[in-house]
């Protein structure tokens, strides 16, 4: 039953486009010789009709172009005459490969601790552990001994026997423990609350009472290492997020195998909230926190899964030659590359280039705002002067689309949209909106959403 819909559903774009293309060769042209050579209305439908869905397209655009050169110009109320209606979802670009939803071990979670536990894996826990002993080792001389060493062995363990309580090493049942208060702290709003008055007997929270004492919950969090301190220096001249970066790429590939996004996924930057010391840290006033880390990062659209993230160091974190916008584009959608997805990036993401490159070589569409001040924008599509709101503007070039649409608010301004995934300036007739401008508002907010979930 779902194949023969299918089949009838193609038949009727079908028909439809042989009704556009009846009305564009019925209309009288300037350029018509009347040559005995041209082929025939018939001829015209019949290749159109042998065609697969992506050549019915290519002949429509080629058409278009033909009878209307350079970029056209539509009232978003107007009926447009010889507008070809394709649902970008059946175009073949835009069929995408792999089932979306959990995949491997993430089919059978029944519960939070076990989804946390397919990320962080006892293998990954137990380096942390590791790590955080070694510099417990270095912190705990700094400590006065409780009392003599009962021989004269001078090896960690007699070293650790000696030594406050509070000091000794940790393993991974106490290493979640201290994770866990980490993730209550949160969950409370307790993040700007000291570490007395968590612990407070009157006022504070019973539950980190009961997990450990506050000098060993003060010490443990001193002390939590995620890589080797020894090799840290050597590292950091390469690669300024050495301290955590080990940990932080095992999580991100993790999210990667755990699941496949839809078909629809977002880019843009999260700002984690951070007021320490930090060589990369930013100043964003746009956003909430202001101060923080910048992280790249893509979304899936649908559920705001976090699917790839990378934090931006600063100056000189991307390869020589090569521009930060188009490097963050294609290094973040490394996970749908070749799989027909889209990707709906801002400003800042949004180019020519990086719209051709995704395209061509990576097989991912994208659709995002540009700015206006692109060299490659035509100067009419900037111009406010005697443009009518609610109104629209459409070029094209090859698979990209520009489209400059005046909303219909009360002071006047252009946005600017560019698309890979769309072939014609339809419009929604409901909304009365470009199906770009449609679709870029429905897929804008993945990122967004995930760092609101994350403030929560």
């Amino acid at each position: 039953m779902q194949r023969r819909s299918t089949s009838i559903d193609n038949k009727r774009r079908r028909f439809q486009a042989i009704d556009v293309l009846r009305a564009i060769i019925d209309e009288p042209s300037d350029d018509d010789d009347g040559d005995e050579g041209s082929e025939t209305e018939d001829e015209v439908i019949q290749d159109i009709c042998s065609a697969d869905e992506d050549t019915v397209s290519d002949a429509a655009t080629d058409l278009s172009l033909a009878t209307g050169a350079g970029p056209s110009t539509q009232n978003i109320g107007e009926t447009l005459k010889g507008k070809l209606k394709i649902q970008i979802q059946n175009l073949k670009r835009n069929k995408v490969t792999g089932q979306p939803g959990n995949k491997g071990e993430a089919r059978d979670i029944s519960s939070g601790i076990l989804a946390w536990s397919l990320f962080f894996t006892d293998d990954l826990l137990n380096d942390i552990v590791t790590h955080t002993n070694a510099e417990i080792v270095v912190q705990r001389h700094r400590y006065a001994n409780d009392r003599q060493p009962d021989s004269d062995d001078d090896d960690d363990d007699a070293e650790e026997e000696v030594r406050p309580s509070f000091t000794r090493n940790v393993d991974i049942v106490e290493l979640k423990s201290l994770l866990g208060l980490y993730y209550l702290a949160g969950v409370l709003n307790m993040n700007g609350v000291t570490t007395y008055e968590l612990f407070d007997k009157d006022c504070g929270v019973a539950y980190f009472r009961a997990t450990m004492p506050q000098k060993r919950f003060t010490f443990s969090t001193n002390c939590i290492c995620f890589d080797d301190k020894g090799t840290r220096q050597e590292k950091r001249e390469r690669d300024r997020l050495a301290p955590i970066r080990e940990l932080f790429d095992k999580i991100v590939n993790t999210s990667q195998q755990l699941y496949t996004p839809s078909e629809y996924c977002t880019v843009d930057e999260q700002l984690l909230a951070f007021r320490g010391r930090c060589p990369f840290k930013m100043y964003i006033p746009s956003k909430p926190d202001k101060y923080g880390i910048k992280i790249m990062m893509m979304c899936d659209s649908k559920n705001y899964y976090m699917c790839n993230a990378e934090v931006y160091t600063g100056k000189g974190s991307t390869p020589a030659g090569v521009s930060a916008t188009e490097y963050y584009s294609v290094q973040m959608t490394t996970p749908i590359h070749g799989t027909n997805r889209n990707c709906t990036f801002d400003n800042w993401f949004t180019s020519i280039n990086t719209a051709r490159k995704l395209y061509d070589d990576h097989v991912v569409t994208m659709v995002g705002t540009m700015k206006k001040n692109k060299a490659e924008i035509p100067p009419s599509f900037v111009e406010l002067r005697g443009r009518e709101k609610n109104s629209a503007m459409f070029a094209f070039n090859g698979v990209l689309i520009l489209l400059s649409y005046c909303p219909p608010k009360p002071k006047k301004k252009i946005v600017m949209l560019l698309s890979t995934m769309h072939r014609w300036g339809d419009t929604t007739e409901t909304v009365r909106l470009p199906d770009m401008v449609q679709f870029y508002n429905e897929t804008k907010c993945g990122v967004d959403t995930f760092d609101q979930l994350c403030h929560r």
